[in-house]
């Protein structure tokens, strides 16, 4: 599965075939603390009109703005409890928006990049596919940067587990590709196009709830993300996209050398 997850992505990447951009947001706007400011000019290109929104407590988008072309989070200092999540909601009406009729049953990719700046050793910041079953603590999958180090959590229905042997920068692409096509839902996550996990994990049929996850206890942290995008990968292609790539990958590898 873990292969048919690369070979797939590696397909699309190289023959440039995606069935859609379901959603992308570059965040290419003037310096405001707004984090909606141009939404329509970064997303443009989008199947989908969507825009950010901390749907449980609209007093803490505060905590989040537009500057240098980027997302950025900035906690504020003090308090207890973490930040509530960052959801992606419908322009029209502000409601979450569930990606089960853009998402169930295909293969897609979320991806963004991150730079941390700095917290406790514990907190963290990265992206989560939720549904209601899994109860509101526990996301299905969720793949977060930790804010302090470059160290990536992945936790698949509320099961942690960290990896940590890779050296790289402060700003790094993360991307988690997902195969909803088989018997059960793999999944394989990406740091600087270096595969770093792979697995499977257990979503509702009626649910895809995507949202920006902070955890950071003190709220004293900070970070910035960019180029966040949902893209997805058409099935029924995939036969040809593999002949594709393969015939694309030998003539690169042939002018190469």
């Amino acid at each position: 599965m873990k292969q048919k997850i690369r070979w797939v992505i590696m397909a699309a990447s190289v023959c440039g075939l995606v069935e859609g951009a379901v959603f992308v947001d570059n965040f290419n706007a003037t310096d405001s603390s707004d984090v909606n400011s141009e939404i329509a000019t970064r997303s443009a290109g989008s199947d989908l009109s969507l825009k950010w929104d901390v749907f449980l407590d609209p007093a803490q988008n505060s905590y989040y703005s537009i500057a240098n072309n980027q997302l950025v989070y900035t906690g504020p200092t003090g308090g207890s409890t973490h930040p509530d999540k960052l959801f992606l909601v419908n322009e029209n009406n502000g409601a979450r928006r569930n990606f089960s009729a853009d998402l169930a049953g295909k293969q897609y990719e979320i991806a963004f990049n991150v730079s941390t700046t700095g917290a406790d050793s514990t907190d963290s910041i990265g992206f989560t596919l939720y549904d209601v079953a899994s109860g509101a603590g526990n996301g299905a999958l969720s793949v977060r940067q930790l804010l302090s180090r470059s160290q990536v959590d992945v936790v698949e229905n509320g099961s942690a587990s960290r990896y940590d042997d890779w050296s790289a920068g402060v700003n790094n692409r993360i991307r988690i590709a997902v195969d909803e096509t088989g018997s059960g839902n793999a999944y394989e996550v990406f740091v600087n196009d270096v595969s770093v996990q792979d697995g499977t994990f257990t979503v509702g049929s009626t649910d895809r709830y995507v949202y920006m996850q902070i955890v950071d206890g003190d709220r004293d942290g900070s970070a910035v993300i960019d180029d966040f995008s949902i893209t997805v990968i058409p099935e029924p292609a995939t036969m040809g996209l593999f002949t594709m790539a393969a015939a694309a990958l030998l003539l690169l590898r042939k002018l190469r050398y």
